[in-house]
């Protein structure tokens, strides 16, 4: 065999092997490698591109035949046999009304508001400098005019056929709306003070009198006091007002009032005006308090036992509840004078009192040993 080269290509196509086969001298070589499978990808694509194309054919064939189809002829309206129409009368629109706006001295009204109602149309023009207005293209018939203008009372006039209207009087002006009376204020400077009374975040309330809906009257205030008890009033509407002085556990409250017992007195009661208390408002509170020890049945000091106070007549107001400290102590403040139910309170046993507290009392109280062992 010549010494020549040679060589071979098979061309490859789908899902056949490439042999290559080529002679160098007397030696062959053979190589052979794997094509792409595609076959499998292109039968996917056409699955779901030949329905698409089915569908658009479709679509293509409904708008070609909707198209092409003659539009309906449209059939003129004709009345029945023997019908008619009655005609639409409009109504005549040529009058013209102008007139003028005056008051009681013959003095020209500007821009005064003039409808003028012509049978069931409205129409509306304001009146210039001269006090002179005009409607143009008016019915015939009854027309009405209303007018209504700055510090006067709305006037009314009827026009019958064609009568014209010269003028429209409004009268005298009105008066001028009454107003409140300018409310004085001052300031109100005053101190919350009493014997063994720590007054510091007490609150004093002022209330008016007067019911709240009276004009010009003042309003509720309320403000706190400092720790030496000093307190202001800063701008106060000048009037008569009721006070009441609160515990600083019952800011904003309505009860209890230290300045007096707890039934059977009246309000405290205060006229403000400049220069009433020019030393300042002094407040006295008149609260009691009461103390006492508490031990258990063996003769030690209770702590962390519960008191609790209540006015008689209300049970369901009760004071903040207090503890007996590591030596049994305990103490409770700011009761006006009245008469009380004092419940104490360890383990499984209770004890109840009864008493009576004047103005500015101060009580120590005998409780009973309580057993704490006790089952309830």
């Amino acid at each position: 065999m010549p010494d020549a080269r040679r060589a071979c290509d098979t061309e490859p196509f789908p899902g056949a092997s490439v042999r290559l086969c080529g002679w160098r001298g007397t030696r062959a070589r053979h190589v052979t490698a794997p094509a792409p499978v595609r076959t499998l990808a292109r039968v996917k694509k056409l699955a779901w591109i030949l329905p698409l194309g089915a569908l658009a054919a479709l679509l293509f064939a409904v708008l070609v035949a909707r198209w092409s189809d003659p539009l309906p002829r449209v059939k003129p309206v004709a009345a029945a046999a023997g019908a008619s129409l009655p005609p639409i009368d409009f109504p005549v629109r040529g009058k013209r009304l102008q007139s003028r706006v005056e008051d009681a001295q013959g003095r020209p009204i500007a821009r005064a508001t003039v409808w003028l109602l012509s049978g069931a149309e409205l129409a509306f023009v304001e009146s210039g400098a001269d006090g002179t207005f005009t409607f143009d293209h008016v019915q015939k018939g009854d027309r009405q005019l209303f007018v209504v203008a700055e510090n006067f009372a709305p006037a009314r006039a009827t026009i019958t056929g064609s009568e014209a209207l010269e003028k429209i009087v409004l009268g005298n002006p009105l008066p001028p709306p009454p107003s409140l009376t300018a409310m004085k204020r001052s300031t109100l400077r005053g101190v919350v003070r009493a014997e063994g009374f720590d007054a510091n975040g007490c609150q004093v309330c002022l209330a008016p009198r007067a019911p709240i809906e009276t004009l010009g009257a003042p309003i509720p205030v309320r403000v706190e006091c400092g720790p030496d008890g000093a307190f202001v009033f800063e701008e106060l509407i000048e009037g008569a007002y009721t006070v009441q002085v609160f515990p600083r556990w019952a800011v904003n409250g309505s009860w209890p009032d230290l300045l007096r017992p707890l039934a059977g007195a009246d309000l405290r009661t205060l006229d403000h005006a400049e220069g009433a208390h020019v030393d300042g408002l002094e407040l006295a509170p008149v609260c009691a308090r009461v103390s006492g020890t508490l031990r258990d049945t063996l003769g030690g000091a209770l702590e962390g036992a519960f008191v609790l106070v209540a006015p008689a007549a209300d049970p369901a107001r009760v004071w903040p509840p207090a503890t007996s400290d590591a030596r049994g102590a305990f103490v409770v403040r700011d009761l006006p004078p009245g008469k009380y139910v004092v419940g104490v309170r360890a383990g499984g046993d209770a004890a109840q009192l009864e008493i009576e507290l004047g103005p500015s009392e101060v009580r120590e109280l005998n409780v009973r040993p309580l057993d704490v062992a006790k089952t309830r």
